[in-house]
């Protein structure tokens, strides 16, 4: 079993290695309900039972349980809204798929069918058409009933979508595993309404809500909550996320083992010596473990470790069985593999196969490298599915390629020559760095907007892009880069993919 770290242990070392013994994978539950929590949640599951049970209930007095309870995991949920997709109707309202299939009373398996057929209908289980449902009891509901085994999950934050849960299911063998994507937005919108409710004023954001969630030992939020911490890269953070992620680890989220096993491997990057061995030992298990489950995010990472250390030929199956899952990070790792002939025998064929792959699932990193190794070489033939991914990329507002595109113009590769549109184009690429904090593509586009044939250059926009960056301002140029100059050459804007 999994030991836990000390909580007043401050240095990763010392957090990682206090938590790394093997732990087997046990299935996803929830932390138990305090005798608080409980007792605040009675007036709610007496009026979801009666309900339930087919007794007339008050529409109003249950919504307003509903919004008061401080536990959103009871085995009773029935969501609030009466518009929402998932469950039954019973009068207004829709009860929860997990009590229906879990309950014996007359009417609620006959009544499962078709409350999951609703959610099922509400969209396909996709990032871009997730099934709308109340709960994560009914998204773990909505995958037993289609066979499916989950393995991981975390909840997601958007604009667009303030909510939602993704969960991994365990896959055939020798598959990766599969996501699936539920909306939970309805949910947290009725859960801010009642919270502005009671207390003006306060804000309540989805992050608030995954909080909130982690504190009631929901696993996939514990592990989001870990994530949101490493995303802050403040002091500590890194101890703070290491030991919600082993508390969601031993849950059996392989999410969380995955991201548990960077953090061992970030800390071998860190050391030498035991350390180090101890680090990577750690990290290669907690991927095993993960991959074992079809993760495809743990066969990116582990095959990638694995190269690392010199094990080529096991690194390249793992990274492969990424790539089939048009794991995109996978996809762009292999690709560079057989692009520049590293560990593995250069391969033009392959490596264009991988690249059109990421251009078709619409990765932006890939459709750059992609643009960048089939145009931008002298001798390049004319690829017009590589010049398409650049242009969607242009399209996006991607600075990097919106610069790709100027240098084609200013050395007259597969565009024609025109230093105008050269020039606009690196403008308009360092705008859109700039606005998104993208340092150095800033610096890039300016040293291209200085050291270039006259015609191309624009010193004083470099000047002051720079400074809005808080960056020094343009340099002389070098002799080499003068020579550059001098030839008639461009000198292009974006670093070479990688």
């Amino acid at each position: 079993m999994l030991t836990l770290p000390n909580r007043s242990i401050v240095l990763l070392s010392l957090a990682l290695f206090a938590g790394c013994a093997s732990h087997p994978a046990t299935p996803l539950a929830f932390a138990p309900q305090s005798q608080t929590t409980r007792g605040a949640s009675e007036p709610y599951e007496r009026l979801a039972d009666r309900l339930l049970a087919g007794e007339e209930v008050q529409i109003q007095q249950l919504q307003q349980a509903w919004f008061l309870t401080p536990d959103l995991l009871l085995r009773s949920d029935v969501i609030a809204r009466p518009d929402a997709a998932a469950g039954l109707r019973l009068t207004a309202f829709a009860g929860d798929l997990e009590a229906l299939a879990g309950d014996a009373r007359e009417g609620a398996q006959t009544a499962f069918a078709p409350a999951l057929e609703q959610v099922i209908s509400s969209g396909d289980g996709s990032r871009a058409a997730p099934w709308r449902v109340t709960s994560r009891s009914d998204a773990e509901a909505v995958l037993e009933a289609r066979g499916l085994e989950v393995v991981g999950g975390y909840y997601h934050a958007a604009v667009n979508r303030p909510l939602s849960l993704h969960l991994m299911a365990r896959p055939e063998a020798g598959a990766a595993s599969a996501e699936w994507v539920f909306d939970l937005s309805e949910v947290f919108d009725g859960i801010r309404a009642a919270h502005r409710y009671r207390q003006p004023g306060s804000g309540y954001t989805p992050h608030s809500h995954i909080r909130h969630l982690a504190q009631l030992g929901d696993c996939a939020a514990i592990t989001s909550a870990a994530m949101l911490i490493l995303a802050k890269d403040a002091p500590g953070a890194r101890e703070a996320a290491v030991e919600r992620l082993f508390t969601a680890a031993a849950s059996g989220n392989q999410i969380a083992d995955s991201l548990l096993a960077d953090q061992y491997w970030h800390l071998a990057q860190d050391h030498g010596g035991e350390v180090r061995e101890r680090a990577l030992t750690e990290a290669a298990r907690g991927y095993r473990r993960a991959a074992g489950t079809g993760f495809a995010y743990a066969h990116y990472r582990l095959g990638d470790l694995l190269i690392d250390e010199g094990l080529t030929a096991e690194g390249i199956e793992h990274l492969e069985t990424a790539a089939a899952s048009d794991h995109p990070e996978g996809l762009r790792l292999l690709a560079s593999l057989y692009r520049d002939g590293r560990d593995v025998a250069r391969d033009r064929e392959r490596t264009l196969e991988l690249y059109r792959r990421l251009h078709a699932l619409g990765d932006t990193s890939g459709r750059y490298s992609y643009a960048h190794w089939a145009l931008m070489a002298a001798d390049a033939e004319p690829d017009p599915k590589a010049m398409a991914a650049l242009l969607a990329n242009v399209d996006a507002g991607h600075a990097m390629s919106i610069g790709l595109l100027g240098d084609l113009h200013a050395l007259g590769r597969q565009r024609p020559r025109d230093h105008a549109a050269a020039q606009d184009l690196w403008r308009r690429a360092a705008m859109v760095a700039l606005k998104a904090g993208d340092v150095a593509t800033v610096q890039a586009v300016a040293r291209s907007l200085v050291h270039n044939p006259e015609s191309l250059t624009d010193p004083e926009f470099a000047a002051r892009v720079l400074a809005l960056a808080g960056q020094p301002a343009p340099t002389h140029a070098t002799r080499r880069q003068e020579l550059t100059a001098s030839s008639g050459q461009a000198t292009p804007v974006p670093p070479s993919p990688q």
